[in-house]
């Protein structure tokens, strides 16, 4: 390759030191204000890229690219289109005259001598005259560039302002949605928690009203039963001595026959000794009696003990009714397993918060009724009925139930590195199950009232006996108590019958 001969740009006037001289020294020259120029003018007169000398085959070419246009010996060319320049042309960039240039390639015998001739007084005066005339040109054009920049900024600081105005109107209206939706929300939660509280009171008073309706039955029972067992004694003692005397008097009548009809006969003798046989017989039938009554009241002794093992049937069927309750309403519907910090979807499902918190991370909706999930709320309640009765439940149970809240436990605090399979779901117990587990423990109690979490286990928990369980139970006493009473009647009648 052939080195590359330099071009020049020679300034008109002098007066511009800055840019008197631009050596064209690159087969692609740009020319502009902006800073990736070959050329630098920090001029307002001058586009960023204003011009791009370019040499092929020996030639240079000039290119426009500006807005106020490149001038080539007073004529405006073409944008983005090459001219081809030659030496001794004059090029100006935009139409002030300022910056105003001849091309000279090297060598050139265009280029301008190393000494100048002294101009004459004349032709230095129009000179002068003609740069006052251009300066007063590129002044007003400076002033009137000026002006509109200035405007432009104003428009545009105007327009900033007014774009500002209407963000911050923006922004305040969502503030105000955002106040609105978190008042709605604490509305609903205030309901929420008002509802909570009245569905416990209600709990709290059928559960007093169930208790006394037991108490009051069992008293009755006892009361019942101890009147009977007295009215028992009482009759017995009495048939006892009505005997003891019969007996007696029969005894003295006997003798006082005998000592009447000492003189009688020997049938007569023989007659009384068979009346004496049947007196005999007749006390023989009153012990048969009086080990009968006696059978009879161990009988009602042994009825008192059935009652107390009916007692103890309906509570094992209460704790079977339980085991349903607990299998059926208090299962998350996620991983099959008691809620572990139970929490409330706005659609009123309950489920784990570490089993929901997952299915989120999938979808936002309710995984029972596909409800979009707008609201979660922790059910404290709920936590506290299942851990009283959990407490109720065989050690085995008491320590599976351990073990899962510590492994949810730790689940949290790992977060999203911990990828157990908590929530898949687990088998589902059966009731037989839930009932052998509670029936398993052997100091099992009744729910007292002692404290208020005690009050809301006791609420569901005797609400899973029902009606039917206490009316079932009074009638089998019913009719035990009408059968012994039959029994017991028809046998005195039959002694008396023989007496």
């Amino acid at each position: 390759m052939t080195a590359l001969e330099p071009a020049e740009l020679i300034h008109c006037s002098k007066k511009d030191a800055d840019f008197s001289r631009i050596s064209i020294n690159k087969s692609e020259f740009v020319i502009g204000r902006s800073k990736n120029s070959s050329f630098i003018i920090l001029s307002v007169l001058v586009s960023k890229t204003q011009c791009v000398f370019q040499k092929k085959n020996e030639n240079w070419t000039l290119c426009d690219k500006s807005s106020y246009g490149t001038y080539i010996n007073g004529v405006n060319i073409e944008k983005e289109v090459p001219v081809p320049v030659t030496d001794g042309d004059l090029i100006e960039f935009g139409p002030t005259g300022k910056f105003k240039y001849v091309f000279h390639t090297k060598g050139s015998c265009f280029s301008p001598p190393t000494k100048k001739k002294r101009l004459n007084e004349n032709e230095d005066s129009d000179q002068t005259q003609e740069d006052e005339t251009q300066k007063n040109k590129e002044e007003k054009i400076d002033k009137k560039l000026k002006d509109e920049l200035s405007e432009e900024k104003r428009i545009a600081e105007e327009k900033l302002l007014q774009e500002k105005r209407l963000l911050e109107d923006k922004v305040k209206e969502m503030q105000i949605l955002l106040e609105e939706k978190e008042k709605n929300q604490e509305l609903l939660n205030k309901k929420l928690q008002e509802k909570e509280k009245e569905r416990l009171r209600d709990l709290e008073l059928l559960q007093e009203s169930k208790e006394a309706q037991v108490k009051a039955m069992m008293e009755n029972l006892k009361k019942e039963v101890a009147e009977r067992e007295e009215v028992v004694r009482i009759q017995l003692t009495k048939e006892i001595q009505n005997l003891q005397d019969e007996k007696s008097k029969l005894e003295n009548d006997i003798r006082g026959e005998l000592c009447k009809r000492q003189g009688e006969s020997a049938e007569n003798l023989k007659r009384l000794r068979e009346e004496l046989e049947k007196v005999k017989k007749d006390l023989i039938n009153l012990e048969g009696k009086q080990q009968y009554l006696e059978k009879e009241l161990e009988e009602t002794a042994k009825a008192k003990e059935d009652a107390s093992e009916s007692c103890l049937r309906a509570k094992q069927e209460l704790l079977h009714n339980f085991g349903e309750l607990m299998e059926t309403e208090l299962q998350c519907s996620i991983c099959n397993e008691l809620f572990v910090t139970a929490t409330t979807l706005n659609c009123t499902h309950t489920f784990c918060k570490h089993c929901i918190e997952l299915w989120k991370k999938k979808k936002k909706e309710c995984p029972v009724c596909r409800t979009k999930i707008t609201s979660e709320n922790r059910s404290i309640a709920m936590d506290n009925f299942i851990d009283k009765m959990v407490n109720n439940l065989s050690a085995e149970m008491k320590q599976k139930r351990q073990e899962i809240v510590e492994e949810r436990q730790v689940q949290e605090l790992l977060g999203p590195k911990c990828k157990g399979d908590s929530t898949k779901p687990q088998p589902r117990r059966t009731r037989q199950q839930l009932s052998s587990d509670s029936s398993d423990s052997s100091d099992l109690d009744l729910p007292t009232t002692s404290s208020d979490d005690d009050d809301d286990t006791d609420d569901d928990y005797v609400e899973g006996i029902g009606r039917g369980i206490l009316r079932r139970l009074w009638i089998l006493l019913s009719v035990w108590k009408t059968r012994s009473l039959g029994k017991r009647m028809s046998s005195e009648r039959i002694i008396f019958v023989q007496i």
